[in-house]
């Protein structure tokens, strides 16, 4: 689960806006998804490491992968849909 989870944040984070431009998706919504993604991360960094303190590590480590492996896997098949793939960016 781990290995799957790092494969897909280290290789889509850098290639989302290639991805995007292939599919005729338009920079603007790019770059505004890239945006919106940095505030996200910011508050879930806040909010994960609030409730490693109160619930502990494996918990939230497991719901984490699983939805890194659930974005992971659909990722291929939101390219063709603009909306999808602003939301998994």
């Amino acid at each position: 689960m781990m290995t799957l989870g790092n494969i897909f944040g280290g290789i889509f984070s850098y290639q989302y806006k290639p991805l995007g431009n292939s599919a005729k998706i338009s920079d603007k919504l790019l770059i505004t998804a890239a945006s919106v993604s940095s505030v996200t991360q910011f508050c879930t960094r806040l909010s994960v490491g609030y409730s490693y303190d109160q619930v502990g590590f494996r918990p939230i480590f497991f719901i984490l992968m699983v939805a890194n492996m659930t974005t992971a896997f659909s990722a291929y098949q939101a390219v063709h849909t603009p909306w999808l793939y602003f939301i998994i960016i």
